[in-house]
């Protein structure tokens, strides 16, 4: 299966501020071992536990991508809640 990270969001930082992290998606299977262009009857042929195997293997790796997009999220949350903050300090400030 193959998974790429998308690129990361354009966001103005302070210095002070730690950078976003970027989390990547480690590929488990190599591009051989994808299953998903072998027609049926080859798929029919295998063990059932080669099956489950890839199954878990994939089911395991959507989970990693999910839980990594909603650890994406929310940091790019926590930095635009930063930046509407620092903006809301900004304009409570008096014109030089």
């Amino acid at each position: 299966m193959d998974k790429a990270t998308p690129p990361p969001l354009p966001l103005l930082q302070p210095a002070a501020q730690p950078q976003m992290i970027q989390l990547s998606i480690a590929k488990s299977e190599s591009p051989a071992e994808d299953v998903s262009g072998l027609p049926d009857d080859e798929l029919l042929k295998w063990a059932k536990e080669d099956l489950v195997r890839r199954l878990r293997r994939s089911e395991a790796d959507k989970m990693s991508v999910i839980l990594d997009h909603g650890n994406l999220i929310r940091e790019v949350n926590r930095s635009l809640q930063l930046h509407l903050n620092e903006i809301r300090g900004l304009k409570g400030l008096p014109a030089a």
